[in-house]
């Protein structure tokens, strides 16, 4: 749900991207309550709503229902965008397996 409800809209809210540019999108904090379970294979909607993108922070309020229409789970999600370089994001990633 995190996955399309804030990376996908926060890909779609930068427009263009400039050649050679990489986004990073990072989690920050979600708010999520669950009502019904999803079982492997099943069909699910999700829809996400921009409630804030400032300074490179996103918050969305975000839908996921079954393919009957129930809702499954809701919630309000955060997640910051931020746009690298290929190099600084090379470098930044290497720092990361430096770390594990």
């Amino acid at each position: 749900m995190a996955q399309i409800g804030v990376v996908c809209l926060g890909l779609h809210l930068l427009h263009e991207i400039e050649k050679g540019m990489v986004p990073l999108e990072i989690f920050i904090n979600s708010e999520v309550s669950y009502k019904a379970p999803v079982l492997p294979g099943e069909t699910v909607k999700v829809v996400s709503k921009k409630l804030l993108y400032r300074f490179g922070v996103l918050k969305c309020e975000v839908l996921m229902c079954n393919s009957q229409g129930n809702e499954v789970c809701s919630g309000v999600i955060t997640g910051m965008v931020k746009l690298y370089t290929q190099e600084e994001f090379d470098q930044l990633f290497q720092q990361v397996l430096v770390k594990v």
